[in-house]
């Protein structure tokens, strides 16, 4: 390629970027929320038992610190 033809090239390519930034972006943000909210769905969904266990544990350990200072 010619210098010339470089510097067109290189002049396509940021006309297009340009063009193409919008969109690129709008797919960024929706893909970035869509991911943000399936690992929010995800880590809630194995936190639950591990909440619920640990609940469990908690009233344990209040009724034997109940019974040992009645």
């Amino acid at each position: 390629m010619t210098e010339s033809s470089d510097a067109k090239a290189n002049d396509f390519k940021d006309i297009f970027r340009q063009l193409t930034a919008p969109v690129v972006d709008s797919v960024d943000a929706r893909i970035r929320e869509y991911v943000a909210a399936r690992v929010e769905e995800v880590v809630s969904e194995r936190l639950a038992p591990l909440e619920a266990s640990l609940a469990e544990l908690q009233q344990a350990v209040e009724n034997l610190q109940n019974k040992r200072s009645e």
